[in-house]
């Protein structure tokens, strides 16, 4: 019956993780309080007796001042005299490449903040023009010695660039302490951490642009408020913030890695890629053709025709006129589940499940990338520029977005094809450098495994030796290709907390074949499984894990109870691996943007991508045979960033094209 099949599967292992969901943990009366503030649950107040005000809103002492031309040169002075100060700029657009600085706000002390303005429709005769306004700051903005703050001072990077100054001494950026100390909250935005942290409203900017207008419509008292403030705001949140960052010791991994980071990234993303376009586009075509047979091989093996982007019809045609089996199928609110994993498992019951899947995968190559890509190259520059992000993920990583660049399927040859249509500028070549197997190289390094560090440090194939440990294949007999795939995937399984029941499904075998491997796993690395409970233990002491820097991964007391056992253990076992990696390549890349400007290196960083960084290597004065010193020379700064226990590798090669680049 279902009561007993329900019995069998939870079973007694894991009444001791159902017990654990059930404990009382006694009131978090201050946590919740904070959150039900945070998000504005005020029906919780009552029911739960929180305190039903939280700290009152202040008025801030504001004393916001206009620049105009008449006086800018004395400010220019006051300004120059600054060993640091925040800034925000105001502009007609977010797009980097097209914003005209409408204006310059900045503040150095707690209640006064000025505003520039240079391209305001009213009174313009009586403003500097965008111009001067450059040409008067770019001594300031361009010295490192001078330190800057701001909120998401990566855009205010960009659009300086794109007028050609190049700012340095990026010292506090709010948004990336806000993250820095709450990895998991989201929600940095300068309006909600002034509410958050300072107990302040900020205006808001359709209070002041009104629909259809730009920001040079502004009239110059609405500018000043609104402009002034956003300055002001981030240099009282950089007051609040940078004790927070020592007291949590987070110093190293904000002022060493993420705000001198902001800098290379402005400039990666500025810089862009080339893409072809044309190739694109006749792959398309092919792929539509290749879309329409399969619509009607689908249709001919189901007897009908049915909408292939309606999971409701596919769910009709295989279970109800197929009569395919059920068992096993989730139930959703359209009818029976026809998500991937579902497709898979029915693959060898019909040819259906196994074309719809081909099918789903072709169509979103095609509308993702062949289709979407081409439509984000730039008007202005004919580039594609990707977002790299620093505050989305929690473990530090970067993500890419507008248009996303680090799910590029490169599992198919088609796939892989697409990263052929990114290619260098005219007259240079793609150099790709790419960390070798990085997350199980810091394992050995932070568990101290005698094993894993001896394969490291004598070059001995880590998924071979893997195979052979946990299959107990004698040393002198051929490890086949099937068995170090095993190997492989149980050395990356682990880092993310696989399951048995993952590796199972993964490898093609029984549940109990696969907790049995990982068990043989932990004995043959006993330092690894010590490791990991450590980190387990620490995750459920204090709530929080630390990457080799410092970087932290917050679960909150209230997370832990409302989330499962595995869920701790696998963001304790994971964060410190993939936040440990992350930080290294991000390093990496500050060495590298440092290296090639001191040394006016004929490179340019075009892209970060997981463990990879890509370049541009310019051939115009170059010899052939320099290509291979200067790969040379990425691989050594690259493989020298971080001292480990185990040395880092570096794969570096190159090509026409990114994929052959990373071939």
């Amino acid at each position: 019956s279902e009561e007993l099949e329900l019995t069998h599967l939870v079973g007694v292992d894991h009444v001791d993780q159902l017990l654990h969901l059930l404990e009382y943990r006694g009131s978090q009366k201050e946590s919740l309080e904070e959150v039900v503030h945070r998000f504005d649950f005020e029906s919780l107040v009552e029911e739960y007796g929180l305190d039903s005000s939280p700290e009152p809103q202040v008025t801030l002492k504001q004393d916001y001042e206009l620049v105009l031309k008449k006086d800018f040169t004395e400010w220019c002075s006051l300004l120059a005299s600054k060993k640091i100060f925040s800034f925000d700029l105001e502009t007609t657009s977010l797009d980097v490449h097209k914003a005209e600085i409408v204006g310059f706000a900045c503040c150095f002390d707690d209640e006064k903040a000025y505003y520039v303005p240079c391209g305001h429709v009213e009174r313009a005769d009586d403003q500097i023009t965008k111009e001067e306004l450059c040409e008067a700051l770019k001594a300031i903005l361009e010295n490192p010695e001078v330190k800057k703050v701001g909120q998401n001072l990566k855009y205010d990077v960009e659009v300086l660039l794109t007028h050609g100054v190049h700012v340095r001494g990026v010292w506090f950026d709010t948004m990336i302490a806000a993250y820095l100390l709450h990895p998991d909250t989201g929600g940095y935005g300068l309006t909600q951490l002034a509410k958050e942290h300072l107990r302040y409203e900020m205006i808001e900017y359709n209070e002041v642009v009104q629909d259809g207008q730009l920001f040079s419509d502004v009239s110059l008292a609405e500018a000043v408020a609104y402009a002034a403030e956003d300055a002001h705001i981030a240099w009282l949140l950089y007051e609040k913030f940078a004790p927070l960052i020592e007291k949590y010791e987070l110093k190293r991994v904000c002022y060493e890695v993420e705000n001198p980071l902001i800098e290379v990234l402005a400039a990666v993303e500025h810089f862009g890629m080339r893409l072809d376009s044309t190739l694109l586009e006749s792959m398309s075509k092919d792929v539509a053709i290749q879309l329409r047979d399969l619509e009607g091989r689908i249709y001919g093996e189901a007897e009908c025709e049915f909408n292939l982007n309606s999971p409701k019809q596919i769910g009709e045609v295989l279970f109800d006129k197929l009569g395919i089996s059920t068992q096993g199928v989730k139930k959703t609110k359209t009818g029976y589940s026809t998500n991937q994993a579902v497709l898979e498992k029915l693959a060898d019951e019909h040819p259906v499940p196994a074309l719809i899947l081909e099918y789903r995968g072709l169509h979103k190559l095609k509308s993702t990338y062949l289709d979407s890509l081409p439509k984000e190259v730039s008007e202005v520059t004919g580039r594609l520029h990707t977002r790299l992000n620093q505050t989305i993920a929690a473990t530090g990583r970067l993500s890419s977005s507008e248009p996303n660049l680090q799910n590029i399927p490169i599992q198919t040859e088609l796939g892989r094809r697409v990263r052929a249509a990114f290619i260098p500028s005219e007259g240079s070549l793609l150099i790709s450098a790419d960390y070798s197997q990085i997350e199980l190289r810091l394992l050995a390094h932070l568990s101290g495994d005698e094993a894993l560090i001896d394969s490291f440090r004598h070059g001995i194939d880590i998924h071979e030796r893997t195979a052979r440990e946990v299959l107990d294949i004698p040393e002198g007999e051929t490890v086949t290709s099937e068995q170090r795939r095993l190997g492989k995937t149980m050395n990356f399984g682990i880092v993310y907390g696989m399951s048995g029941f993952r590796l199972a499904r993964e490898l093609g075998i029984s549940v109990g074949e696969g907790n049995d491997y990982i068990e043989r796993y932990f004995g043959r690395y006993p330092k690894v499984q010590q490791y990991f409970d450590s980190l387990e233990k620490q995750m459920e002491e204090s709530g929080e894990v630390r990457t080799l820097l410092g970087r932290r991964r917050v679960i909150s007391e209230i997370e832990q109870g409302a989330r499962d056992r595995n869920f701790v253990k696998r963001a304790a076992m994971n964060a410190p691996l993939q936040g440990s990696a992350a930080d290294l390549i991000k390093l990496a890349m500050i060495r590298m943007d440092r290296v090639i400007r001191e040394e006016s290196l004929p490179l340019t960083m075009v892209l970060q991508v997981h463990d990879e960084l890509l370049f541009e290597l310019s051939m115009n004065s170059l010899a052939e045979g320099n290509v291979q010193h200067y790969k040379l020379r990425i691989q050594q700064e690259m493989e020298g960033v971080m001292e480990l226990s185990v040395p880092l590798s570096v794969g570096v090669s190159s090509g026409d094209n990114w994929e052959e680049a990373h071939s």
